[in-house]
């Protein structure tokens, strides 16, 4: 028995047992399936027996461990999630709206959310956060951006992602007081601030900051299994029974006891290890952003969360690479075998957590000051072929002559970035479906050029964080196609697509 004393303890006790296993799961703790030290895997995967309460009616382990998540985040009700944070999103919208509602959401939203929207044939209207235009960076939500939507209209809920994928926050409080007043629910998608409560330097959680519900995925920041997440409730403006009743259904009936030990073992590590461990982490992180920010051609885009390494090209680099998101994200791992979060158009995004080594850092500070040389000895063009687009090196000397080029090419991203979060919405996504699905639909590539103002079926996402660029009843217009266009040369993975078609509602 450890000192943490949680489920993933009791499991380990009951696998050195000689109870008999005539119950699920089917590999009944034989460790025959699995070789060396993964045959934890099925020694310790168990159904809901005696003594180990269960998930959807908590009243022993469980129950402990929700209150110790409530304890951790300050919630009035905390709930596990193993289906990850898209079951807690589609959970909180559902129960806090009901069919016909209206509501507001952020326009750089998870794919959950407008998920959401659909099952629930919700009246969606958004709100599109300003977008920094040298990157395509979504920035945080301010109160007056949310006053201009609310004023003349009425919606049940607002959602809002803060952080976001980048680590921006919106002023959560601010808009959190001015929606409680007029009595709508905020939701808030945090699933990339489950660490926020652990160390001043992180700033403040949505939940402490007086939104209604929020939504952490703890699997993304802190040591827990993928696909683990918390659910937290904190209003009297909601009905908590009616929440609960759609975590029940999103949630699975048969919860993995390996995730909901993860899930305890990781808030056992932050309820009694965490302020040193938390300590030193901050310590590692900020020494490697002070090492990032002097270089030269390498940069930090600013964020709020400082645990989110946004790497974007300096000024004094930003003509000599074009598409420096992917370069350097490629030049990392085919290099250096340092695998990035993910890349987007002109950024790179780092993820820390808690559960870094500062071997971790070291590596990663030594091979960004390598290519921080290499930028200096080199330049990137892209050229186009016949199979999209590449790279292709050219030497220092031929830099001043393409000056212009890069310049062009700036101009060109910010115009591009500038139409990421805007849309024409004809009908709601679930109109759009069910018309698609009794009337038919067509199919037509990215270069038809009557696919121009087709309404979309599907919506079309870039991934990660998995964010629409279409939603489903929009506008096809041509900024989107060449916004897809781009992130597919780029090999950003673009969702929504059969191959380069689209389905679209058919003309009268």
């Amino acid at each position: 028995m450890s000192k943490y004393n949680d489920l993933l303890d009791k499991l380990i006790e009951y696998t050195d047992s000689d109870y008999v296993p005539m119950h699920m799961p089917g590999a009944k703790r034989n460790d025959i399936f699995y070789e060396n030290e993964f045959k934890a895997l099925s020694k310790l995967d168990i159904t809901e027996i005696d003594g180990f309460d269960n998930m959807h009616d908590a009243s022993g382990i469980i129950l402990d461990m929700q209150k110790k998540a409530q304890r951790l985040y300050k919630a009035d009700l905390s709930l596990l999630l193993v289906n990850g944070s898209t079951a807690g999103i589609l959970a909180a919208i559902s129960g806090v709206c009901h069919k016909g509602d209206s509501i507001l959401v952020a326009r750089n939203c998870h794919v959950s959310v407008y998920n959401a929207l659909y099952l629930n044939e919700l009246k969606a209207d958004y709100i599109s956060p300003q977008i920094d235009e040298e990157t395509g960076m979504f920035l945080g939500i301010s109160l007056d951006e949310i006053k201009d939507k609310v004023e003349n209209n009425s919606y049940r809920a607002v959602v809002i992602t803060s952080p976001t994928y980048e680590g921006r926050t919106s002023d959560i409080r601010g808009i959190a007081k001015y929606l409680h007043d007029k009595g709508i629910v905020l939701i808030v998608d945090e699933a990339h601030g489950a660490h926020f409560n652990f160390h001043k330097e992180f700033p403040e959680s949505a939940i402490s900051q007086g939104a209604d519900v929020v939504i952490n995925s703890i699997h993304k920041t802190l040591p827990a299994p993928t696909q683990t997440a918390l659910l937290h409730l904190n209003s009297d403006l909601i009905n908590y029974d009616r929440v609960k009743r759609y975590w029940n259904i999103y949630q699975s009936t048969s919860p993995s006891y390996l995730l909901m030990a993860g899930i305890d073992r990781a808030l056992s590590f932050v309820e009694l290890d965490g302020a040193e461990a938390y300590k030193e982490y901050v310590a590692n992180l900020k020494e490697l952003r002070g090492k990032i920010m002097a270089l030269e051609n390498i940069s930090l885009a600013e964020v709020d969360d400082i645990s989110k390494v946004v790497l974007v090209a300096s000024e004094k680099a930003k003509d000599k690479i074009d598409n420096f998101g992917k370069w350097i994200f490629d030049r990392l791992l085919e290099g250096f075998h340092i695998q990035l979060e993910m890349a987007s158009f002109d950024y790179a995004i780092a993820m820390t957590a808690v559960g870094d080594k500062k071997k971790y850092y070291d590596s990663f500070i030594g091979a960004l000051e390598s290519l921080d040389k290499e930028i200096d000895e080199t330049r990137i063009q892209k050229k186009q072929d016949q199979t999209g687009y590449k790279d292709s090196v050219e030497q220092r000397d031929s830099v001043g002559q393409r000056e212009s080029t890069g310049q062009a090419a700036r101009k060109a991203k910010k115009e591009l970035f500038a139409n990421l979060a805007g849309y024409k919405k004809v009908m709601e996504a679930h109109e759009a479906v069910e018309k698609a699905d009794l009337e038919g639909f067509d199919m037509l590539s990215l270069e038809d050029e009557s696919l121009i103002n087709r309404v979309s079926v599907n919506a079309v996402l870039l991934y990660p964080p998995g964010m629409p660029v279409i939603n489903s009843g929009e506008l096809i217009t041509e900024d989107k196609i060449q916004i897809i266009k781009k992130a597919i040369a780029l090999d950003i993975e673009v969702i929504g697509l059969n191959d380069d078609l689209i389905k679209v509602l058919k003309t009268n």
